[in-house]
């Protein structure tokens, strides 16, 4: 029995033992698995290539008798500057946020006016074993974003490396929910406590779509001082951390439709990318103190 036939045979004791206990087994397993179409990584290569966009190999995952190269785009609007940096797919069942990504390579390999004020380093696809499988987890077993801290995994000193290299003024991290009906955001230590919310408020409306009634406002902010109550953190806290001024994560809701996740990321990008409120060194307080880490 291999590593996948294992897992699987395990969730579906999971499954079976939450049944007798009364605990919805429905929740229990959309949060490790969803299934869907064999994917293969080559594809995603073979699109990004196809780009012209200049790509480099971070580095390889090696699981087994498989290796997955981890790949970023980069894009070069403007000399001498820090890019915004662009995660997806670190939680291999949430497939928007990597198709946001490849989309967001494709619009900027097409016109080179996009966002002219903008370097950008993409990595679309972090947990690629996990993508191709459709399982939150790598191969291992492993939350990728939870496990910043320490040792880490394959994938995270990889994307270690990336953020240590580039420096980044903006990190957004692609997420996607299987719990909220609405989308949401999080943010580490914004100085603009103000603004993540008028952004989500102005997007759900312009997209007709409803902010996660669980959160307040749609944003869950996390100030400095929080930081050190969560021993696991996440690669936008990681990054925040490092001395990222402004880090994000974007979160969809999974029971809409792939096409309408997609959006939500772009236009929640958009924003991000064109009315971000300039770089300052002070720390807002925090108004919903360590909600819903463990969502992430």
């Amino acid at each position: 029995m291999n590593f996948t036939q294992a897992f699987i045979t395990s969730l579906v004791l999971i499954n079976l033992i939450a049944c007798s206990s009364q605990v919805s087994p429905i929740k229990a397993w959309a949060e490790f698995w969803h299934p869907m179409p064999q994917r293969y990584v080559n594809t995603v290569i073979q699109r990004l290539t196809a780009t012209g966009l200049p790509m480099q190999s971070l580095g390889s995952v090696h699981y087994a008798q498989q290796t997955f190269p981890l790949k970023v785009v980069r894009v070069q609007r403007v000399a001498k500057q820090a890019p915004v940096c662009i995660f997806a797919g670190v939680h291999g069942n949430e497939i928007a946020g990597t198709e946001a990504a490849l989309s967001l390579i494709d619009d900027l390999a097409r016109d080179s006016s996009l966002y002219p004020q903008t370097n950008f380093a993409i990595l679309p696809l972090v947990n690629p074993w996990g993508w191709e499988h459709g399982f939150r987890y790598n191969y291992e077993g492993q939350d990728i974003a939870r496990n910043f801290a320490l040792q880490g995994t394959q994938e995270t000193v990889l994307v270690k490396q990336l953020l240590a290299k580039e420096s980044c003024r903006l990190v957004v991290d692609l997420h996607e929910d299987s719990q909220h009906s609405g989308f949401y955001l999080l943010t580490y230590a914004n100085p603009d406590p103000s603004f993540t919310p008028r952004l989500v408020q102005q997007l759900a409306k312009a997209l007709g779509v409803e902010v996660a009634k669980q959160v307040p406002q749609g944003v869950y902010q996390v100030a400095a001082e929080d930081f050190a109550t969560n021993p696991r953190p996440t690669l936008s806290q990681y990054a925040r951390e490092q001395g990222v001024e402004q880090t994000y994560i974007i979160e969809t809701p999974m029971q809409l439709a792939l096409e309408q996740r997609v959006s939500i990321h772009r236009k929640v990008l958009d924003k991000l990318l064109t009315q971000l409120p300039s770089h300052t060194r002070h720390l807002a307080p925090c108004e919903n103190r360590g909600a819903l880490l463990e969502t992430f």
